[in-house]
């Protein structure tokens, strides 16, 4: 049993760690494949998984111990697990869920001849899957290291997301867990620091877009709207980019940053005192049943508060912004590095 978690009843042995290691390596290589190599190499590789013989690769098996060990996971049971066994049960589902974003991302069915048992699967395990990677976000870590494993369900469901009210639901589930995913996502001693970080903001980002405009700002989105403002703008983008593993962490971190302020920046302001012009303030943002939420929401919520940010004198927000947005003064400088060039041009477009 690789997952270190028999079924009730069952005395098959533990994985090793080494055996463990080894297989971790080939469900990460498997994700690779999946997610990043051709249409011709990764379909082959994601059709074959539902149907595979060995239960260690079959899609159905592993997508049961996800479930059972985000069973575990919400109940707090793997607490009672020696800290040494645990890291080794994270190391080992780090790459698994590496593996499902990428067979139940939409990037592989995008190609018209996506084969039927993929498609069957990702459609009837889609529901199932995200409300387990939400179980994996909004559960405490029992030994503090779940930083690279929420990173990847956030990273996850971000792949997975569909538009609509899925996408609205999965925003609210996300500003739900920001007390405990601000905590973990700026905690010094991180493995691959601001990778929990990045992937928060790009899912959040990605959540808000593809809510209709007539339902986005009836979701509370103070919480991280104050994590962007006080922690990644105020703390995190203000030191240099060499606190990252790459230059380029940096500059995606500062994407998704003004990414989400503009994003707060195109919200609804607190309603005037005449009703006509409130009427037609509110008419883009607000369906017949989300009006009165949205006004609450824009009179106390992160739009006001990111305008106020912005505006109040001496705040330092507008020019870490304004800092950001011109490349720190380097701009011309920066683009002429080719090695260097790609994450600024990146920013340059977003922004």
């Amino acid at each position: 049993n690789a997952f270190n978690l028999p079924p009730s009843g069952s005395t098959a042995p533990a994985m090793s760690a080494a055996s463990a290691e080894l297989y971790g390596e080939v469900l990460d290589f498997l994700a690779t494949l999946c997610g990043r190599a051709n249409y011709d190499v990764a379909l082959p590789v994601a059709q074959r998984l539902p149907t595979h013989n060995n239960q260690f690769f079959n899609l159905h098996a592993i997508l049961g111990h996800v479930r059972e060990y985000a069973d575990h996971a919400a109940s707090g049971s793997l607490g009672h697990l020696p800290e040494d066994e645990a890291k080794v049960q994270d190391a080992l589902m780090l790459p698994v869920l590496k593996l499902i974003s990428a067979i139940f991302g939409t990037r592989l069915r995008l190609e018209r001849n996506t084969p039927v048992a993929l498609v069957t699967a990702a459609t009837q395990y889609a529901a199932d899957v995200r409300q387990w990677l939400f179980s994996y976000v909004r559960a405490s870590s029992p030994h503090g290291h779940w930083g690279l494993l929420k990173a990847a369900c956030l990273g996850g469901l971000s792949r997975m997301a569909a538009a609509g009210q899925t996408a609205q639901d999965s925003l609210r589930n996300i500003m739900q867990a920001m007390p405990l995913l601000a905590q973990e996502a700026f905690s010094p001693g991180l493995p691959d620091q601001g990778a929990l970080m990045v992937e928060l903001l790009a899912a959040s980002c990605t959540f808000a877009m593809l809510t209709p405009v007539a339902d986005r700002y009836a979701v509370d989105h103070q919480p991280l709207t104050t994590f962007v403002v006080e922690v990644v703008l105020n703390k995190v983008l203000a030191g240099p980019p060499s606190q990252f593993p790459s230059k380029a962490r940096y500059w995606r971190l500062a994407v998704l940053a003004l990414r989400w302020i503009r994003l707060m920046l195109l919200g609804p302001l607190p309603p005037a005192g005449s009703h006509a012009v409130n009427a037609a303030l509110l008419r883009p943002y607000a369906s017949s049943n989300t009006v009165e939420t949205v006004v609450q929401h824009a009179a106390s919520g992160a739009v006001l508060y990111t305008f106020r940010c912005l505006l109040t004198v001496d705040s330092p927000i507008f020019p870490r912004i304004m800092q950001l947005t011109t490349l720190q003064g380097g701009t011309t400088d920066v683009l002429s590095i080719v090695e260097e060039a790609q994450p600024y041009k990146q920013q340059v477009v977003a922004v």
